[in-house]
């Protein structure tokens, strides 16, 4: 389904337009995973708590 359908479902009320969308390629913009190095731990606490 186009953007122009996903708009008028919800433009109309349709409370459940959740099924055409596919959930599984979601991302958030800007959220990627980090990497940490934990071989110091006690270095990893004064960072966890920043």
């Amino acid at each position: 389904m186009k953007a122009e359908g996903l708009d008028w479902l919800f433009d109309n009320g349709e409370e459940d337009f959740l099924p055409y969308l596919d959930l599984a390629k979601a991302v958030r913009p800007g959220h990627a995973a980090k990497r940490v190095n934990v071989d110091d731990l006690d270095a990893f606490w004064v960072w966890r708590r920043e």
